[in-house]
């Protein structure tokens, strides 16, 4: 009984799988040699672009169910060039990928707001690299299968800059400025009062 239940779940699972791909077509254009647009039915996916001996080749936006989107380019069916990849609630990869993996110079922005700009490989961070996080944290330096391995000497939080005080030269040279711009008639009276205030506060 245990092996004809086995059976009968292997048979009905592989007629799911088969009766969805009957349901791939090409619906415009030429998908062998060319351009075109491909569907799978029953899975919200949809390809429209270059095609090269049936593969996904050149330049193609390919579109899944739950707000997935790349553009851009496709090697013998790979993801492959350069290309933006967006996940609907899992952040956004924009960059060089390879063989159907992140590689090279790229940027992801995570859903929290971090962000990693640098280089990857094999789909992972390796390289150089910075990852700022969300509250501004930054981890900067070389990346090797995914782990920072070598930091920079950096800062490892954004300040913010301190807004520079001005010297008495500095402002006797803002107040000369504005007063050849109110006597020449660019400024108004009014406009060149609320600067000068704002020069003297």
């Amino acid at each position: 009984m245990k092996r004809l239940l086995a059976y009968l779940f292997i048979v009905l699972g592989l007629g799911l799988v088969v009766n969805n791909f009957a349901f791939a077509k090409c619906i415009k254009g030429d998908c062998i040699n060319g351009y075109g647009t491909y569907r799978i039915g029953g899975y919200g996916y949809e390809y429209v672009g270059g095609f090269k001996n049936g593969e996904f080749h050149g330049q193609g936006t390919e579109t899944g169910a739950n707000g997935y989107k790349y553009v851009g380019g496709w090697k013998d069916g790979k993801k492959h060039g350069q290309g933006t990849d967006t996940y609907s609630g899992a952040g956004k990869y924009v960059g060089g990928w390879k063989d159907d993996k992140k590689h090279g110079q790229g940027t992801y922005t995570y859903p929290s707001g971090s962000k990693y700009v640098g280089e990857f490989k094999n789909g992972i961070r390796h390289g150089q690299g910075t990852f700022t996080f969300a509250d501004g944290t930054v981890d900067n330096g070389i990346w090797k299968n995914g782990k920072l391995v070598e930091p920079n000497n950096i800062k490892t939080q954004i300040v913010k800059k301190e807004p520079k005080k001005k010297t008495s030269d500095d402002l006797v040279k803002q107040l000369k400025d504005l007063n050849e711009l109110y006597e020449s008639g660019v400024l108004t009276e009014e406009e060149f009062v609320k600067i000068k205030q704002k020069l003297l506060n």
